[in-house]
């Protein structure tokens, strides 16, 4: 139970600020305007789920056609797999290349469908750039999250080799090359952040004043 709640308390840490976000890009909007950055959280997570499942089915598909051909002819030589069982790291990488763009095909086709009875599955462009920026953002913060997790382990590791735990000695480490990403990028994302709100901002304020 505990962990439940500590998981909700998570995703409402991270819904609070994009609620924010979007009363500060659309300021004096209507509700629905308001909340149309919540509507791009939810468009955000289904799309990626939807995704999740169809790439899933490829790669089963994917698997049950490999095992089939080996087992038909064991002696020929299948796209993942070399005759002696090895993986071909030039194929996996066409491979995963084919499937992004099959898995984007098929959602398209998908949602191009469910559209037709679900209008409101369609985004508008406003809400098209708020999705774009939300992959660019969420793609950033993993790098940011891995060198992270990598400076706190190099700071570990100098604490017991030195045993020393000085201010100059942790900026050291931080602003090394290695682990400059560490500092740096959170500050370039709140900067993004900063004029992706600022120029919304002013947008809706010139909509609203030449209505």
């Amino acid at each position: 139970m505990s962990s439940l709640i500590g998981f909700l308390i998570r995703i409402a840490l991270v819904l609070v600020p994009l609620y924010v976000a979007g009363r500060i890009m659309f300021k004096g909007e209507g509700v629905a305007r308001r909340l149309k950055i919540m509507r791009v959280v939810g468009s955000f997570v289904g799309i990626l789920a939807v995704n999740a499942l169809i790439m899933l089915a490829l790669l089963a598909l994917t698997v049950a056609a490999e095992y089939l051909i080996t087992s038909t002819f064991p002696d020929h030589e299948i796209f993942l797999f070399t005759v002696d069982g090895h993986l071909s790291g030039a194929n996996l990488l066409v491979y995963i290349f084919l499937l992004i763009f099959v898995t984007a095909f098929i959602h398209y086709w998908l949602r191009g469908r469910l559209k037709r009875v679900w209008p409101r599955l369609d985004l508008d462009d406003d809400e098209c750039t708020i999705f774009e920026y939300f992959i660019q953002w969420v793609t950033i913060y993993l790098v940011v999250y891995q060198c992270f997790f990598e400076g706190f382990q190099t700071l570990f590791e100098w604490f017991e080799e030195s045993g020393e735990t000085s201010l100059q000695g942790i900026f050291q480490i931080a602003l090394s090359p290695s682990n400059i990403n560490l500092v740096i990028q959170p500050l370039l994302i709140a900067a993004w952040v900063l004029v992706v709100l600022e120029r919304f901002a002013r947008e809706n304020a010139r909509n609203a004043n030449a209505k």
